[in-house]
């Protein structure tokens, strides 16, 4: 198996597991944003259908259970992650249990043995800190409650096999990547995730699917990563929490032994 992904808001946005509430999601008139030909439509059409940004502040701690599979090998994995952008992701291997966590300010990685149990933590730097710290952020990308969004460009819509999708896209800061995310135009749920190598033209694409409301929060339980048209990894969630009260001590590090 490769390297472990850091599984959040997946993507965690990541995992992109942003907040997306549908308190009264069957009294929308949803036909009706399939005629959105502007940002700002997009945007506070996103918010609203969604329950609307009081409703999503109203989320403040999400924790997902489920497998992550990589060819034939499985791993178990819990995400817990809380406002404004604390994360903790702990995977369960055979011989090992391994913790992803950010506090706000550092990153760190702790691996407990199954075997002698013993425990080693350490400070993550780099690319790995710096993906860590990206995963933490609680919403999805396209949720901004400041009303901010002058890194966001829409391109009107455009058909992706068969589907017609509105297309955004965010700039990344870099000359060499873009983020494309495709948005159903009937339902505006953000099903589908395009990172672009501009120099290369290759493309990795991340599909949300089977989503489901939870306690009023609708959110996909199936996840899947693909490139050059193979399939990389795949995520299906089985359980997902909202607001449990989770203290901000269990984003810290863990003591070694």
């Amino acid at each position: 198996m490769g390297p472990l992904p850091l599984l959040a808001g997946a993507a965690l946005a990541l995992i992109a597991l942003g907040a997306l509430l549908f308190p009264k999601w069957s009294e929308k008139t949803l036909t009706s944003t399939e005629d959105f030909n502007s940002l700002e439509q997009i945007m506070e059409g996103y918010l609203q259908l969604h329950g609307g940004a009081e409703n999503i502040r109203m989320v403040k701690s999400l924790k997902s259970s489920g497998v992550f599979t990589q060819g034939e090998d499985t791993i178990d994995f819990v995400i817990i992650k809380k406002r404004p952008n604390l994360l903790r992701v702990i995977y369960e291997q055979p011989r090992r249990k391994i913790v992803n966590g950010y506090d706000g300010e550092l990153a760190w990685q702790y691996v407990e043995s199954k075997v002698n149990f013993l425990a080693e933590s350490r400070l993550l730097q780099g690319s790995a800190a710096e993906s860590l710290q990206n995963d933490s952020r609680f919403d999805n990308p396209l949720i901004q409650l400041d009303g901010n969004w002058d890194n966001y460009r829409f391109n009107g819509q455009t058909t992706y096999q068969g589907t017609t999708y509105y297309e955004i896209q965010l700039e990344t800061g870099s000359l060499s990547n873009d983020k494309i995310i495709l948005l159903e135009t009937n339902t505006l749920l953000d099903t589908i995730h395009i990172d672009r190598d501009n120099q290369t033209g290759e493309e990795t694409i991340t599909i949300f699917s089977d989503h489901k409301p939870v306690q009023g929060v609708h959110l996909p339980f199936s996840i899947q990563r693909v490139k050059a048209g193979t399939l990389i990894w795949s995520i299906s969630l089985s359980n997902i929490q909202i607001n449990l009260g989770i203290p901000n001590s269990l984003f810290q590090v863990p003591p070694s032994s």
